[in-house]
């Protein structure tokens, strides 16, 4: 985890480029982060704001689309 904010932070606290830079060297898997449109990474980067008044509450993070259901409809149709 050090590694992942000393990264992060070089990137001056960017997720999108932190996983443009590492999504093929680091040999991770990030299907969990890239579902729902990405919801995982919208996530991330709201965790992870430089401002610590503009990052999100424990709650926010808890109603975030990351963690909603998504009904085998609304599953197939991002797919289009």
């Amino acid at each position: 985890m050090d590694a992942f904010v000393t990264e992060l932070e070089t990137m001056n606290w960017d997720v999108q480029k932190w996983r443009a830079e590492n999504r093929e060297k680091s040999g991770h898997d990030f299907t969990a982060l890239d579902a729902n449109d990405g919801a995982g990474w919208s996530l991330l980067s709201q965790l992870t704001h430089p401002d610590r008044k503009k990052r999100i509450s424990a709650e926010q993070a808890m109603g975030h689309a990351f963690f909603r259901r998504r009904t085998e409809e609304e599953f197939c149709s991002s797919k289009k």
